[in-house]
């Protein structure tokens, strides 16, 4: 029963770790011309440590590993006033492991429903804010360790910004996560704070580099109605990024993200792309 029960564990922290797949990429928060894209989003996740509450590694063999697509549509409009909105839905494909439990899970993950609207806008500097609806379409078995979905509805409340100073791009994500509760197993994760930033540099009309920088802070989970002790989670990640133009109609983005402070989660290391294409 111990060694089931650390399992478990060791299960939700993977779960807090990963569930925000979406990471902050060169042009994100900028609207984009009247139409129709289509985007994917390649992403390998690599972690083998799980770091307690203060900074120690309790595990360096879990073997976790996260391979997934997500898939989405995306429409930029404008309403009678010209103020620029996104509509977007956001459909992921993967498998999720972990080497030291011997469980794994794949297919179909939680399904996102988006909206976008421009708050703000001057020349070169735009605020907008962002909805996201998580509905759990991915499957979730309560005796599982490893599920693909997180078997919960989630809320993301976010601000965006995005600004353009002569070769430099500076774009930031300030986000609020509501988690609800399982009704499966009566779980509920922390809700979360999410603070993302880029800052980018023009290389040619073609090529754009830069450093990403984001932390995430979650409240205390809880099982039953009552707050589970020390579960709460700190992640800060840092890491280069490349952005490339092949025409006027696709772009290729590439990243690479390392965990470098925890506090009761998985320290990994987040290989992440992006494909667009403008219809």
């Amino acid at each position: 029963m111990k060694l089931l029960k650390l399992f478990s564990i060791i299960s939700l922290l993977i779960l807090l770790n990963i569930k925000n797949s979406f990471a902050l990429e060169f042009y994100d928060n900028f609207p984009l011309p009247i139409g129709l894209y289509f985007i994917d989003y390649p992403l390998y996740y690599s972690a083998d440590k799980k770091i307690d509450e203060k900074g120690n590694v309790v595990n360096d063999d879990v073997g976790f590993r996260l391979m997934k697509n997500l898939f989405r549509l995306a429409y930029w409009g404008r309403t009678s006033s010209g103020n620029p909105y996104l509509l977007n839905i956001i459909i992921p494909f993967g498998k999720k492991e972990a080497r030291s439990i011997n469980e794994s899970d794949s297919g179909l993950g939680d399904i996102f429903l988006a909206s976008s609207y421009t708050l703000c806008k001057q020349e070169k500097l735009y605020f907008l804010g962002t909805v996201y609806f998580k509905i759990p379409t991915g499957d979730f078995d309560e005796e599982k360790n490893i599920n693909i979905g997180d078997g919960q509805f989630d809320i993301w409340f976010q601000l965006n910004y995005a600004q353009l100073i002569n070769k430099i791009t500076l774009e930031s994500n300030l986000t609020y996560i509501y988690k609800f509760e399982n009704s499966k197993n009566d779980f509920k994760s922390g809700n979360e704070y999410k603070f993302e930033s880029l800052v980018g540099y023009e290389l040619s009309d073609k090529l754009r580099t830069g450093v990403e920088l984001s932390a995430s802070f979650s409240e205390n989970d809880k099982k039953n109605g009552h707050i589970i002790d020390n579960s709460k989670s700190k992640v800060v990640q840092l890491g280069p990024q490349l952005f490339i133009r092949i025409s006027d109609k696709v772009s290729v983005n590439i990243k690479v993200i390392s965990d470098v402070y925890v506090r009761n989660n998985l320290k990994g290391t987040l290989m992440h792309g992006r494909l667009f294409f403008a219809f």
